[in-house]
Parts: structure tokens; C-alpha cells; sequence
């Protein structure tokens, strides 16, 4: 919103400077030639191009209108190069398919825009260009829902990809439109850049503390259950601290994420000095202000593991710098980071979660099972790129146990871990147990121990474990 009143400001303020010269022109002309106002204007607009005739003697308006006058005929023709240029150049950009459409006002846009360098088209005043990408980056949901939908038609059969942070992912159904959230990337990439260390998980309990449990933690919270994946017996505690809303109540079974446990404390976290004292890891995911103050209080007034981990999502690297703690806190989820095409369009993963799901297709027997992608509901299709994402978590098990394992005890670990990464990915979604797959009733048969799953079932999960470690070792030789 500030962008865009910024934006009406400097419009407002272009046409005032090109105007003012014809009217000061007008009101001193008319005062030297009787009032003929006709006369005046005429003579006014004639001093853009510096060929007005005017009398020897003339006023104080007339002074400042001819000085004025050039000035801003010289800005209208660089405005109007300028405008000509970008159509121009964006013209020629819509050729290539691998440049990229963003639209919007804000400033998320405009990092990426700065990410993509030549690839990104910055469209004029947010007129539709014909291209095979398009991102749609405007400040609230409720902007980018409206552009969406008045250009709908414009936009058929494109790659769209639209940032909403409040509609659920899941409600989207047309599988070209591509929906992204800031807080979901940060998430996502704090968990691939900062894995838990699989010798800190050997060694029993590990807690984790987020602090503020907005947007951002909550989706801290969402993909560290689905990435923390790494033993059937690990122990890893996640302490809730901040406002739960209707968390909960949108994810009922979160009881089941077993062997793991999820706690929310209704104290604050100053009043948890044992647990602090405890922490192997803490996150703080409120706004800049509230980590910094929340930090540097803990760090003033608590003792802590000589390990612990402290991270902290502030935008802000000057405030790091200025409590004095960049050797201690992490700081995650900067803009710059987050805003790349990698992580907005999310290409690679979204190749990997087809490939994922067309192995699914040829080894699965219920014919009622076999579904294409294009036909997928969006909850099969994060699913499946659910599974494609667990392909970290894959890469670094191997990396660390690969040469402790023979191939088949690596392919039943593995197998086991994305059974259970699928059942966690279902209780997210409130899904349960029964005699039947009904999407309406969210039951499914296979929510079940991995023991006590068919060998079929297991051959499916299988079939895809085995197909990413060939083409792992086959990268590793390279």
C-alpha cells in the first residue's frame, strides 16, 4: 500500500512540474494582453518548445513559466524514452522462455526482479505481457487475487505463480497456478540450510524452542516435522511459545507425529528457565523488534548449553549489529535470500515431485489409484512435492550413513522414513485411519505403523528410494 501512494505521489508530482509552466504562462500572458486568455495559452504552450513571442517587458509569472518550461519539456521526452524503452525492451524479452513476468507494487517484487537481472520483465503500469512465466507480487492476498482474476483469461494455460500468505495452498485447484508464501520459503530453506546434525540426534532428546508462533513459526514448525525425519526411535520436542489461534484446531492430529512430541506453553518463556537452560535449539520467528528484545534478554539473563543453536528471522542484519550477538544468533529468512527464482518458482522440485508421482503411477495396482498429474487435487500434488523436498534429508542420511549401510539396510531405512513422512504429511491434514481411502472422510488405510503395512504398500515407497539413490551415486561420480 505505501508503495503505491508513493507511487500516485510521484505521478502526481511529474504532471504538477509539466503543467505549472502553461499555467503561470497562461495567468501572466493574460495580465500583459488584456486578459485574452485564448491568446495567452496559446503563447504559454509555445514555451515548451522555446519559440513563444513574447513581449519585452513581462511579469514575474511569465519569468518563472519560461525558465520552468524547458525543464519540463525535457523531462516529458525522458519519461517518454524511458516508457519506450521498457515497452521496447520487454518486447523483446517475451521471446525467451526462460524470462520471467513480474507484476505487483511490492517490495518483495522488487528483489526479485533484482535476482533475475536480464531474465525478469518489469511490465509497464502492470499491462499483461505474453510470456510463459508469470509471478504475481502485489502487497496483500486480496491485490493478488483480483489481478488473477481480472487477467484470468490472459493468463490461460501459463505458468502462473501467485503469492498468498493467508489462503490455504490447498484450496487451489488449477495446477498452473503455482501458490507461494514468503514465510513458507524461509521456513522451507531454514530447514535445508540448518538441518539438525545427525550426532546430535544419536544422542537422545533434542528440544527445540520457537518463539512466536505467527506466520513464521508456524511454518517452522509445519516443515520441521516433515524434514526432522531421521529414526523411527528419534526424540525430538518442539516448544510452542507465543499465540496458537486456531493452529490446533486446523491440525487436530498433531498428537500422532510419534515418537516426536509438540508442546504449546501458555507461560512465557522468561518463566521457563529450565527449559531454556535445556534448549538445544531456539528459533525466534516474531517480528525484528520482538526477537531482539526477547533475545538479548535471554542471552543477558539465562544460562544455556555451550551448543545451543540460536536462530532469529530479522530482516534487519543492522539490529544483529547492534545488540552486539551476530557471532551468537543466526540470523535466517532474508529477503535477498528468500527472493530468487529458485525458491518462488521452485522448478526443480516441482520436476522432482512429477517424477515422484509418475513412479507412483507405474507401480501402483488399484487402477481407481491412477491419477495423472494434471488431474492430481492439490493436496496429491503437495504430496508429492512433499516427498520431493524429503530428497535432503535423503541426500544427507546417505552422505552420513551411506558408507556404514549395505544398499538394502539403507533402501529399508529409507523406505521406512518417507512412510513416515507421509503419515505425518496426512495428520497435517487431519486425515485418519480406516478401512477405506475416502478423501471426503480423510481415512485411509495406510496410516498405519510401517510394520504393519503390506508388502505392496512398501514396494510403492520403495520403488522411489531406490530410484533416487541410483540417481544419487550416479550424481556422486560425476
Amino acid at each position: 500500500m505505501i508503495n503505491k501512494i508513493r507511487k500516485i505521489l510521484i505521478r502526481v508530482l511529474q504532471l504538477t512540474i509539466f503543467v505549472l509552466p502553461f499555467i503561470l504562462g497562461t495567468i501572466g500572458l493574460s495580465k500583459l494582453n488584456g486578459g485574452n486568455i485564448i491568446d495567452a495559452a496559446y503563447m504559454a504552450c509555445r514555451l515548451y518548445g522555446m519559440d513563444a513571442d513574447l513581449p519585452d517587458v513581462i511579469n514575474g509569472y511569465v519569468e518563472v513559466a519560461r525558465w520552468m518550461a524547458p525543464f519540463a519539456t525535457a523531462s516529458g521526452v525522458i519519461l517518454v524514452i524511458e516508457a519506450l524503452g521498457k515497452r521496447l525492451s520487454n518486447w523483446f524479452k517475451k521471446f525467451n522462455k526462460n524470462n520471467i513476468v513480474v507484476y505487483g507494487n511490492s517490495v518483495t517484487r522488487e528483489f526479485l526482479l533484482s535476482s533475475l537481472a536480464h531474465r525478469g520483465i518489469r511490465p509497464v503500469d502492470n499491462v499483461i505481457i505474453h510470456a510463459d512465466k508469470h509471478v504475481i507480487l502485489f502487497d496483500t492476498d486480496e491485490e493478488n487475487i483480483d489481478f488473477y482474476t481480472k487477467h484470468q483469461n490472459e493468463l490461460e494455460g501459463k505458468q502462473v505463480y501467485i503469492h498468498l500468505n493467508e489462503m490455504n495452498q490447498l484450496s487451489i485447484k488449477n495446477p498452473s497456478l503455482h501458490v507461494f508464501s514468503m514465510t513458507e520459503i524461509a521456513a522451507r530453506l531454514f530447514w535445508r540450510e540448518e538441518a539438525i546434525p545427525f550426532e546430535k540426534i544419536e544422542k537422545g532428546k533434542y528440544r527445540i524452542l520457537i518463539v512466536g508462533f505467527e506466520d513464521l513459526g508456524q511454518e517452522v514448525l509445519k516443515y520441521g516435522l516433515l524434514s526432522n525425519i531421521f529414526s523411527s526411535k528419534q526424540q525430538i520436542e518442539y516448544h510452542i511459545f507465543g499465540e496458537t489461534y486456531h493452529f490446533f484446531d486446523w491440525h487436530r492430529e498433531l498428537d500422532k507425529m510419534l515418537p516426536d512430541q509438540i508442546i504449546a506453553h501458555d507461560s512465557s518463556i522468561y518463566q521457563e528457565r529450565e527449559l531454556i537452560s535445556q534448549a538445544d535449539r531456539i528459533v525466534f520467528c516474531g517480528r525484528d523488534r520482538d526477537n531482539m528484545m526477547v533475545a538479548s534478554n535471554i542471552l543477558a539473563y539465562y544460562n544455556m548449553k555451550p551448543d545451543v543453536e540460536l536462530y532469529a528471522s530479522i530482516y534487519d542484519r543492522d539490529v544483529l549489529e547492534l545488540i552486539g550477538t551476530t557471532d551468537v544468533i543466526k540470523p535466517f529468512a532474508s529477503m535477498e535470500e528468500l527472493c530468487t527464482r529458485d525458491y518462488i518458482l521452485n522448478e526443480k522440485l516441482n520436476q522432482n515431485a512429477i517424477k515422484t508421482h509418475n513412479l507412483y503411477n507405474e507401480n501402483v495396482t488399484n487402477p481407481d489409484w491412477k491419477i495423472e498429474w494434471q488431474d492430481l487435487s492439490a493436496f496429491l500434488r503437495y504430496s508429492n512435492i512433499s516427498s520431493a523436498d524429503f530428497n535432503e534429508v535423503r541426500r544427507r542420511y546417505i552422505d552420513y550413513y551411506g558408507d556404514t549401510l549395505s544398499h538394502n539396510e539403507l533402501v529399508a531405512i529409507l523406505t521406512e522414513l518417507e512412510h513416515i513422512r507421509w503419515c505425518r504429511y496426512h495428520y497435517m491434514n487431519n486425515w485418519v485411519l480406516g478401512e477405506e481411502k475416502n478423501k471426503m472422510l480423510r481415512t485411509h488405510p495406510c496410516l498405519v505403523p510401517f510394520n504393519e503395512l503390506t508388502q505392496e504398500e512398501i514396494d510403492k515407497d520403495q520403488v522411489i528410494v531406490e530410484q533416487f539413490i541410483e540417481e544419487y551415486r550416479k550424481e556422486q561420480m560425476k
